[in-house]
């Protein structure tokens, strides 16, 4: 006992007192014990490059100790973009504590490296309580994505749902995804209300912003379309017809916001103004004589 104390209050000096270039290379020590103290020590150098790819170098550790301590480590690192992407294959740990520490370590970055090896992450055959803690991540990332651009990330949200088809003894998680995922600020109360969603309900909703999502690409494509025909008069015909249905389309999307995410219709309304200005434009000028 006296042994052990003495060697705790040794790596406990280590921690605080030990440079990073003394530290990295007792990662390759063959003591899993001394490794994970190592790991230990270099997460409490926030900041400090050295430290931080002795953290990615312990993520390819024997010791799944070891490369769980580092995995909790990687939010507070500052890695680049390139040693991020090296939390691929923890995704697939053989250990399920180290896969579910890297769902946990996705959920608190912030960034669009790991943002997409989230949304891959599903494709990776998740189950049980590992797929509950990457629904978990893709909700709380999902819904801080929403609130700083304004609009709901349908790409994760048609993820989410897949999931709900293909792991029905993961509703519950899957539906606290999708309430994040849909979330918007002052909604608390429409968020409870979702909490107590049947898997019906959500279905219902997801076929509804799908049909409206699929009518808004249809209305881009037409007005694609009638801009490339600025300047050619005789097409303002065509091009006015365009944008007329067009109209139509974003004024169905609008409706299809109601009534369960009213917060939507606003972005369709300025989407509106922008097309009345094209249909001001070809129905202004069509008729300009251009005979010689």
């Amino acid at each position: 006992l006296a042994l052990a104390s003495a060697a705790r209050r040794g790596f406990s000096k280590v921690r605080s007192e030990a440079k990073v270039s003394e530290l990295v290379p007792l990662l390759d020590n063959p003591s899993e014990s001394v490794r994970l103290e190592i790991v230990k020590a270099l997460a409490e150098r926030k900041g400090d490059a050295g430290a931080a790819k002795g953290i990615v170098k312990a993520l390819k550790d024997s010791s799944k100790d070891v490369r769980l301590e580092a995995v909790k480590a990687v939010p507070v690192m500052n890695l680049g973009f390139d040693d991020l992407g090296k939390l691929e294959p923890l995704i697939t740990d053989q250990e399920s504590a180290v896969r579910i520490a890297t769902a946990e370590a996705l959920a608190a970055l912030h960034d669009e490296v790991t943002w997409k090896l989230l949304l891959q992450s599903f494709e990776k055959g998740l189950s049980g309580s590992v797929l509950s803690a990457y629904l978990k991540a893709l909700g709380f990332r999902g819904g801080a994505r929403n609130l700083r651009s304004g609009r709901k990330d349908l790409a994760a949200i048609e993820i989410v749902m897949q999931s709900l088809d293909k792991h029905a003894e993961a509703a519950a998680s899957i539906g606290e995804a999708m309430v994040f995922l849909t979330s918007a600020p002052g909604r608390a109360q429409r968020e409870a209300e979702r909490r107590a969603w049947s898997t019906g309900q959500w279905k219902a909703w997801h076929a509804n912003i799908k049909a409206r999502d699929a009518s808004e690409k249809e209305a881009k494509d037409l007005l694609k379309e009638a801009d490339k025909l600025k300047g050619n008069f005789d097409k303002y015909p065509a091009a006015q017809k365009m944008c007329e249905t067009a109209e139509a389309k974003i004024e169905q999307c609008q409706k299809m916001c109601a009534p369960n995410d009213p917060e939507d219709a606003g972005f369709f309304e300025s989407y509106l103004k922008d097309l009345t200005m094209m249909l001001y434009e070809f129905r202004k000028n069509q008729h300009v004589n251009l005979a010689p």
